[in-house]
């Protein structure tokens, strides 16, 4: 929608587009995401409920933060 971040164009390079956003763009938010999650294992935020959520906030964080930038 562009309300957050503005709007993306994306070049042509990254393939064919399904809705205006290549495909490849989900398989690298993957690996952030994956990338993200590995790094912030061993800091290990904290156990049960309020840890996962925690752990899911600060990941979250972090990777908005890497959009944003």
């Amino acid at each position: 929608t562009g309300l957050i971040f503005g709007h993306y164009q994306y070049d042509t390079t990254l393939g064919f587009e399904i809705l205006n956003v290549p495909p490849v763009i989900g398989v690298n938010w993957l690996m952030l995401v994956y990338c993200v999650g590995i790094i912030l294992k061993p800091l290990s935020i904290g156990r049960g409920v309020w840890g996962e959520v925690l752990f899911t906030i600060t990941g979250a964080a972090t990777l908005t933060l890497f959009d944003y930038v």
